[in-house]
Formats: structure tokens, sequence, C-alpha cells
């Protein structure tokens, strides 16, 4: 796929894409990603040396392998584009991936910055969870207790408060690689979707 000298990415998609010829769900080639970084936020570096990326470019591929593994994935570049101002669209929505949130989500829908925090009040799902804490449960010895200068494990445990949490970001970033999973995913023969148990 080559790449015009005033490239012009229609989406975020398309420019991941370009970053990742092979499809295989990253970003590893420094040099495709500092073309990429100059077209979409005028990010500019001298000549690449070997290994493909510019000296100045070392630090805004470092924020942008968030988790050091050496590859970009696309919730990350997502999370880079937007850090770096970066106004285009997702893209997605064709291949089914738009951002969607859970029924329970109270927050606004398109505030990066949206995070928070409320008690559940409600008795039926407070219910709810007490039981699955219950259930999950097993009184069990591991050796990790050793530490604690004892062999006494408690019967279980009672839930006192529960609360609801929403992180925007955090919920792009895994709705974005469940997506990207999803796709990698349905190349393969025999593979069936189930549907998302958060649906109900």
């Amino acid at each position: 796929m080559a790449l015009p000298q005033q490239v012009q990415y229609r989406t975020l998609v398309e420019a991941f894409k370009y970053c990742d010829p092979e499809e295989t769900g990253y970003i590893t080639d420094h040099t495709r990603f500092a073309k990429v970084a100059k077209a979409l936020a005028n990010l500019e570096g001298n000549q690449a040396e070997e290994g493909g990326l510019p000296p100045q470019m070392r630090p805004v591929w470092s924020t942008l392998d968030l988790d050091g593994n050496g590859k970009v994935s696309w919730p990350e570049f997502v999370e880079w584009a937007e850090v770096s101002h970066v106004e285009l669209a997702l893209g997605v929505d064709e291949e089914g991936g738009a951002l969607s949130f859970p029924s329970t989500w109270t927050g606004p829908q398109h505030d990066p910055t949206h995070v928070s925090r409320d008690a559940v009040k409600d008795t039926a799902h407070f219910r709810e969870l007490a039981q699955l804490m219950q259930v999950t449960y097993k009184k069990i010895y591991t050796r990790d207790r050793k530490a604690t200068g004892t062999d006494k494990v408690p019967d279980g445990y009672d839930l006192v408060k529960a609360w609801h949490c929403e992180h925007f970001k955090d919920w792009r970033r895994y709705y974005l690689r469940r997506h990207q999973l999803l796709k990698s995913c349905s190349r393969k023969t025999g593979f069936m979707s189930r549907p998302s148990m958060t649906n109900q």
C-alpha cells in the first residue's frame, strides 16, 4: 500500500490499516507509523535510523505503546490520536465496531474525560452482587496464605458496599479490543460468535 506525499486519511481505521498491512492487529513498523504521525498530527522527524523510527519520534512511540510490549494495538492507536488532537472519525461503524455502551451506562457517551463512581442503591442489584460473591468464593487454603502466619481460611464474605463505576477511556479500550479480536477470529474456520452477556 503506497503512501502519497500528502496523504489524507478519511478515518483512523484507514491510518491504522496502513500501519498494519499484514492485518496482525498491531503496529510494529516504525517507518509507517512515523509517516502516519506526520500526516495526522503534524509530527516531524529527521531521517529515520535503522529500525525505522527517527530519534525525535521515540518519545511519541513510548507514549503510544502504553503497555511497553513493542507493538501498538488499535485501542492504543485511538488513544494516541485523541491525545494528539487528531480529528478523524474512528471509521469502524461499517464493520460493526461502532462504540456502544452497556444499558446500565448513565454518563455521557461522547466525553472521553468521563469518570464516575456511584454507590449501588438498588436493593435487587445489590442482592444479586452479594449472591455472586457468595457463589464464586471457595473456602480453600492456598500457599500464598503462608505469609499470613495462619492456616485459617474465611468461611465467606459479606458484601457491605458496592460501587457502580464508569470510565469512558477504559470502556472504549475494552470495546475496541473486543471488536479487534472478533474481527480477527471471524476469519478463522469454524469460529462462532456468542452473544455478549452484558447485553442482557
